[in-house]
């Protein structure tokens, strides 16, 4: 769902299964999923006089087949260089700009090619959250595929849709990232998992410029 910490309190908002999410001044804009189908979504929201319903007046503004779960739309931010809501397509290993107004796909962006030239468009790299920052677009990527799937790494990505440039991180399944001119921070979201027996197990934690 979708949850609004204000005054001290936490109250769900928004009760649908939810990954992305995002805002614009006065609209919200999230992913959500219900059967075989994920969909972006787009709400107006006032932050001080919030209904006791939660969110109202939402309208869909584009659907997409998903038929296992992996395929669903992951994480979005507001572009505000392009004015466009930036979506990681992780069942494409691609970005979408979506058309904050009607929806529309005005373009898809593919991440990484296969060593014949092409494109890859399935969920190779599990691409799950992206960030703006000046016209740049940074993003994480679930699984680095190096070596084998459970001790491989995560890479974070950047990218000016021209070149695409990417960084390898030691644990697999990093989510979320930031950047603000000075600090860039991801969720390491499984921490220390390789032996689930050991007590040095840690769980998940921010990591803030490698660290």
């Amino acid at each position: 769902g979708i949850f609004l910490l204000k005054n001290n309190n936490l109250r769900r908002i928004y009760s649908g299964y939810t990954h992305g999410l995002c805002i614009n001044n006065d609209e919200i804009f999230f992913s959500s999923a219900a059967g075989k189908y994920t969909a972006i979504m787009k709400s107006k929201i006032n932050f001080q006089n919030i209904q006791k319903d939660g969110l109202t007046n939402i309208k869909l503004l584009n659907t997409i087949e998903a038929k296992y779960h992996n395929e669903r739309i992951h994480g979005m931010c507001y572009d505000n260089k392009r004015k466009s809501i930036c979506v990681a397509n992780t069942k494409r290993n691609s970005i979408l700009f979506v058309n904050p107004k009607n929806g529309l796909i005005t373009v898809e962006t593919f991440l990484m090619k296969d060593l014949s030239g092409y494109f890859i468009s399935v969920d190779h790299n599990h691409v799950n959250n992206v960030f703006e920052y000046n016209g740049i677009i940074f993003s994480t990527m679930h699984n680095g595929s190096i070596g084998e799937k459970k001790k491989g790494g995560s890479l974070i990505g950047i990218t000016d849709l021209k070149k695409a440039f990417f960084y390898t991180y030691k644990r697999r399944g990093i989510h979320d990232i930031f950047f603000d001119g000075n600090d860039l921070i991801f969720c390491d979201s499984f921490g220390y998992f390789e032996n689930l027996k050991s007590k040095k197990n840690i769980s998940g934690m921010p990591i803030k410029n490698g660290k």
